[in-house]
């Protein structure tokens, strides 16, 4: 391979040319030792190489043939004016080696909602398309051994999701154990402020019969929010008010007091709603029952799997030129309610700190009789004259 000729269009969007030795396996291992693989003969392109391939590059356009591979375009008549759009992805970047790359790649690979920000945001590739394919058959899937109102005994917290609405709401409860693991507990709608107050305070019994209850719970102030953040205050520190970012945020929530009136010294959490819904979606890509899986209850019903299926990401291009991914609807008259609730229930598990639930170890229990009977074992000669 001519390294010297080399044009920037032979390095193609193409991760999987990026290799590194088979026994680094670490993030921190891989960062010094990745080359890229030229893709027609499988020379080492180092990242010395990349500044004088960037250098002689040029672009050329090019179009998918009827097996989906893109191709020089040759056709193309100089006298039709022709739409013009530039991908580039982090391969190209004179400012990221193909060590970070396959670091962040390392870095993310076992979280779901991780690994969507590397392809969208690293790779610049939209997330396979799965928000198109992840119709609600996707969630029926994920149907665990227990029963509706019934909390396993992994979790050990509980959190409730709140949409609310102008006239009614829509609510969800979830259970959380170690590894990001849930399940659905129950859902529903409800008409008044009090069925949401029983609902938020209601005994959930677990598998042995012992009695759970919501841990917290986070409700949407983007309707009625006075009537909300009044709610919030006479629950407060069991029911947070919440509020969707207007942008996207470099954490996943912020916390603003509100000063005014009765919600006076009330903490507002506005979260970013696109980082939650990548999360969920991430989680449906576990098999059920697996750590870090998004479960469902047995016998769950569609209306439920629609609505957490109701948007997909979509790709808009900025007005400088950036890309960025939003979750929209995915037509006009699909209802989001039960996604909105499952991201306000998402949100309260981060407030609690479920990314740092432990499975309890159980502790070997010593027969009471056994201790008593050998209090002094081992002193029968304590008398003995020396």
């Amino acid at each position: 391979c001519a390294l010297l000729t080399t044009k920037v269009t032979s390095m193609r969007r193409n991760f999987n040319q990026i290799k590194w030795p088979a026994e680094y396996k670490t993030p921190q291992q891989v960062k010094h030792v990745a080359y890229y693989a030229c893709i027609n003969c499988g020379e080492h392109i180092d990242d010395r190489h990349k500044m004088m391939m960037l250098r002689s590059g040029e672009w050329r356009r090019v179009i998918q043939d009827g097996k989906k591979n893109w191709v020089e375009d040759k056709k193309r008549s100089p006298y039709v004016v022709h739409s013009v759009g530039y991908h580039l992805n982090s391969l190209y970047s004179p400012w990221v080696t193909f060590g970070d790359i396959a670091s962040k790649f390392l870095a993310s690979k076992d979280a779901p909602e991780e690994l969507m920000n590397f392809i969208n945001s690293w790779l610049a590739e939209p997330w396979e398309a799965k928000s198109s394919r992840m119709k609600s058959d996707i969630v029926m899937e994920k149907q665990a051994d227990y029963e509706r109102g019934t909390v396993p005994e992994r979790c050990q917290i509980l959190t409730m999701g709140v949409d609310v609405q102008l006239n009614h709401f829509w609510w969800s409860v979830r259970g959380w154990a170690s590894g990001l693991t849930s399940y659905l507990i129950d859902y529903g709608r409800a008409e008044t402020w009090t069925e949401i107050e029983v609902i938020m305070n209601r005994n959930y019994p677990d598998s042995n019969g012992e009695v759970r209850n919501v841990n917290l719970c986070c409700m949407d102030s983007g309707y009625n929010a006075d009537e909300v953040y009044a709610f919030c205050a006479k629950w407060n520190g069991i029911c947070l008010p919440t509020k969707g970012a207007s942008r996207r945020l470099t954490s996943r929530y912020s916390v603003s007091i509100l000063d005014k009136g009765i919600s006076s010294g009330l903490r507002l959490y506005i979260f970013d709603s696109n980082q939650f819904k990548d999360f969920i979606l991430g989680r449906l890509s576990i098999k059920s029952g697996e750590n870090g899986s998004y479960n469902v209850y047995r016998n769950i019903d569609r209306l439920y799997c629609d609505q957490l299926c109701s948007e997909q990401k979509v790709e808009h291009r900025m007005k400088n030129g950036e890309i960025a991914y939003r979750w929209e609807k995915i037509s006009s008259h699909a209802q989001n309610h039960l996604l909105d609730t499952e991201t306000n229930s998402a949100l309260a598990a981060e407030i609690l700190g479920v990314r740092y639930l432990c499975d309890t170890p159980v502790e070997k229990k010593v027969s009471s009789e056994k201790k008593v009977d050998n209090w002094i074992t081992g002193t029968e000669n304590w008398l003995e004259r020396r």
